[in-house]
């Protein structure tokens, strides 16, 4: 019987120390997965950052240019450039929520000067 039960003993262990063994194989192999998954990620996430940075650049140029053809233009009225530069705007530009303020900034001056001339 105490042969039995070392044997049945030795099975268990065996048994614990297989299953322990698959276990961590599988945790190996999801975690080497999950860092791939991860490292991909992290990736794009740099990617979009410096997107994010070449759109708030180009962002920022595009209104100063902006700002300066809005003074350009109330500084010496120039009706038809004004009418291109607003089509221009319309036409090529898919414009942010914050820029529709310029375009109505730029319609009031439009406004103001054709009433001023006039």
């Amino acid at each position: 019987m105490d042969t039995d039960k070392s044997h049945l003993n030795e099975e268990i262990t065996h048994l614990v120390k297989q299953t322990l063994a698959q276990f961590l194989e599988v945790r190996e192999r999801e975690g080497a997965q999950l860092k791939v998954l991860i490292e991909e990620r992290c990736i794009k996430c740099k990617v979009l950052l410096s997107w994010q940075v070449v759109v708030c650049r180009s962002l920022a140029a595009d209104r100063n240019k902006l700002k300066d053809r809005i003074t350009e233009l109330v500084a010496q009225p120039d009706f038809d450039r004004l009418e291109q530069e607003l089509v221009f705007l319309a036409q090529n530009w898919i414009l942010p929520k914050n820029w529709t303020d310029w375009i109505l900034i730029l319609l009031k001056c439009y406004v103001y000067l054709k009433k001023k001339t006039l």
